[in-house]
């Protein structure tokens, strides 16, 4: 369990800060008037990040059901 908490803590700070990078991002293009390249910064992390974090819980591991919840957070816990 301790090591599922370590994984969990490494995994969130680094998704926090992405996440922070690609609404800035977003948000630089919007102010040029170029949505359609901050659409597509969107589009590049969901496909290289949520996915393959959603896929790997298909294999019922501990492990990555912690990946999906530091990406997605926990859902239908509050």
């Amino acid at each position: 369990m301790i090591r599922i908490g370590v994984l969990y803590l490494w995994i969130v700070p680094v998704s926090f800060g992405m996440a922070g990078m690609v609404m800035v991002i977003n948000a630089a293009f919007n102010g040029l008037g170029q949505p359609l390249p901050g659409v597509a910064v969107s589009i590049i992390r969901m496909v290289l990040v949520y996915l393959p974090a959603e896929y790997s819980t298909g294999s019922g591991s501990e492990t990555s059901s912690v990946i999906t919840v530091a990406f997605d957070g926990p859902k239908g816990v509050l």
